[in-house]
């Protein structure tokens, strides 16, 4: 049974496959065992942008989260922010010319997350 496993190439089973690697590119499963630092709300982000560019940021967040609903879970820490999105959120804002409070309103280390 588990040879079966072995050669359908499945992600994961009932024990442990000595001929996968136990690395991010080895295995598709792979979950670091370092903290990441994740964020959550955006408070003190926008607290600076001017009125003309409000729309436009918050609908890219909203879009980066995945929608309306995403977001305020974001922005209260029911969903926390992966490195990856943190820095593609903020890059934005730098693309708008703002510079300062370029930070989110809370920061925690977390193990184990999902991308």
């Amino acid at each position: 049974m588990l040879a079966d496993q072995q050669t359908k190439k499945c992600d994961f089973g009932p024990a442990i496959f000595p001929t996968i690697k136990r690395n991010e590119k080895g295995c598709k499963m792979y979950v670091t065992s370092e903290p990441v630092l994740m964020a959550w709300g955006f408070e003190t982000l926008f607290s600076e942008v001017k009125n003309r560019d409000i729309k436009v940021l918050r609908k890219f967040v909203k879009d980066c989260v995945g929608g309306h609903s995403n977001y305020y879970r974001y922005n209260n820490g029911q969903r926390l922010l992966t490195p990856e999105l943190q820095t593609l959120i903020i890059g934005k804002f730098k693309e708008y010319g703002y510079q300062d409070n370029l930070i989110f309103d809370h920061y925690a280390y977390v193990y184990g997350f999902d991308h």
